[in-house]
């Protein structure tokens, strides 16, 4: 899923993954979320002490910043660690895309001045 030369997954934590997406707005991000959950879903890996479900399923914290050279190095993981956190308070099984201020303004991908987009569990 994550395909360009410059994309990055990493071990973030111990259950915890980064999927870094240069020059990828919060559209974008969100989209290939989407896509990483969807795959993890088609694998069915078998997961029987889950309170969520059978197999393993993901719970995924998306934002998205174009850095400036003002911009604290921390808001970009603040806000992903804040979705990821609303994504596993909402359900689990699901993704919560985010932006705080900082983000906003240097992002192209604004709703509708929303604060938060939560996109549910059961979006394909």
């Amino acid at each position: 899923v994550v395909k360009r030369p410059a994309d990055l997954a990493a071990r973030y934590g111990g259950e915890e993954f980064a999927v870094i997406l240069p020059n990828t707005n919060l559209f974008g991000a969100t989209h290939i979320a989407k896509q990483i959950r969807r795959a993890v879903k088609g694998l069915e890996i078998c997961h029987d002490t889950s309170q969520v479900g059978q197999h393993v399923t993901l719970s995924l914290g998306v934002t998205s910043l174009i850095p400036t050279a003002d911009a604290e190095p921390t808001v970009l993981v603040d806000a992903a660690d804040c979705a990821l956190y609303q994504a596993k308070q909402k359900g689990r099984d699901r993704l919560y895309a985010i932006w705080t201020k900082e983000t906003q303004t240097n992002n192209s991908f604004k709703l509708e001045q929303r604060r938060n987009v939560r996109v549910s569990g059961n979006s394909a």
